[in-house]
């Protein structure tokens, strides 16, 4: 009966306890949302995403920087960026799944053992995700076991890759401020934009992603019609790639090279700098033209820019970027997007074994954050989704504007050389 006693008794206490506790988290959480926290955890209960703790973080402070630890070992199906990669400058500390959700050798919705994202994770400058460990096994044939640590894998509705756009039409002829050469032949190609971002509240950042490059089409211009060096090129935006597609290219970059160039010398144009272009870029300020019916103009031809990237940039899995630094009207054009300490260390990206259409293009992309920004202890596995030609796909590609940053990883599939930018 004694024994019986204590358990009613222990039993009332425990209720108890649990109604305070119950009870004290509700306070912190509405504290947290008035003053905002240091640190958040994902405890599968009261707070159950990563997005949550994004906002109690943040608190009722808008539009400005804020950091904190957000602590998660529940897997969660990405559909949109939990967070805004313009403001948020914190921690996120992902861990091993608690419990098994079918087999510990996949990773699917219905048995979410990883972390499964439909949308590319962006890092922005002063953030960093930590795992807790490499998963061995992922994408290379082997079963993997996803209990040994902590991966990140597309989802089967990931962003499908822009590809290369079709040229326009395009034309030289006598126009006003026009500089080009009679006689002359000006390689013209494209690249497309789209925004990278999918937080809806996202607005201290663009993040742009870049398709594949057209295929240059060489323009004349007619020696008597331009026999004055007064000819311009213009021509009508190319066709919208994945017009429908979760994230469809909304911007437009025009590439030309010098006369007489050769094909594979293009530079990029600069709006503003000897080329004009109807509408207002959405993604792509700095260099974009809007896509649409709209036109663009090229009366002189600007030298020293980038060229095209070499891989389709337009999916990658993850992206570490920064706000623009830098001008584009300087000569030559200097505008870039820069971060510092964003960083992705100690776990698995985790590709298919098998290439599907919309596999990441590339795994991590690093387009130009620097000073201690980069990745350590990641494995990367499995096939990008351009398998022909093998040069259109790359695991790992550093943009031209990445000065120390640095890469460590291990491979188990070597599907892919990683690839930095010559631009």
């Amino acid at each position: 009966m004694r024994r019986s006693g204590g358990g009613r008794y222990c039993g009332v206490l425990c209720l108890l306890a649990l109604v305070f506790c119950l009870g004290l988290g509700s306070v912190l959480v509405s504290e947290a949302q008035q003053s905002g926290l240091q640190s958040c955890y994902v405890d599968g209960v009261t707070i159950t995403t990563i997005a949550s703790c994004v906002s109690l973080l943040q608190g009722t402070t808008t539009g400005t920087q804020f950091g904190g630890v957000i602590t998660t070992s529940f897997p969660e199906h990405i559909q949109t960026l939990p967070w805004d990669p313009g403001l948020f400058t914190g921690t996120l500390q992902v861990g091993k799944a608690p419990i098994a959700h079918g087999s510990l050798n996949t990773c699917t919705v219905s048995a979410l053992n990883c972390w499964l994202t439909e949308v590319p994770i962006i890092i922005g400058s002063g953030m960093s995700i930590a795992g807790s460990g490499k998963v061995p096994g992922t994408g290379s044939g082997a079963n993997p076991n996803f209990a040994e640590g902590t991966a990140i894998m597309p989802g089967s509705s990931f962003p499908i890759p822009l590809g290369a756009p079709t040229n326009p039409t395009l034309t030289c002829l006598v126009g006003t401020g026009g500089t080009l050469m009679g006689g002359k032949t000006y390689q013209i190609a494209f690249v497309e934009v789209n925004n990278l971002d999918t937080n809806s509240s996202s607005t201290a950042l663009l993040v742009p992603g870049l398709s594949a490059e057209s295929s240059p089409t060489g323009v004349l211009c007619n020696a008597t019609t331009c026999a004055s060096n007064n000819c311009v090129i213009t021509g009508s935006a190319p066709a919208t790639l994945n017009a429908t597609g979760t994230i469809p290219a909304q911007d437009y970059r025009v590439f030309a090279s010098i006369a007489n160039g050769p094909a594979g010398s293009e530079t990029l144009q600069v709006p503003g700098q000897g080329m004009t272009c109807t509408g207002t870029p959405h993604v792509d300020t700095n260099y974009g033209c809007q896509l649409g019916s709209n036109t663009f103009t090229i009366t002189s031809i600007t030298t020293g820019g980038d060229h095209p990237n070499v891989v389709d940039l337009s999916n990658p899995l993850v992206v570490e970027i920064g706000p623009v630094v830098g001008s584009n009207t300087s000569s030559p054009p200097t505008a870039h997007n820069e971060g510092f300490w964003a960083r992705l260390e100690n776990l698995t990206l985790a590709l298919p074994g098998t290439a599907v259409a919309n596999d990441p293009n590339v795994v991590f992309w690093n387009p130009s954050d620097q000073e201690n920004s980069g990745m350590s202890f990641v494995g990367i596995t499995g096939q990008v989704a351009s398998t022909t030609p093998a040069e259109t796909g790359a695991w790992i590609y550093i943009g031209p504007h990445a000065p120390n940053s640095f890469v460590s990883i291990s491979r188990a599939t070597p599907t892919r050389p990683a690839a930095r930018s010559t631009a």
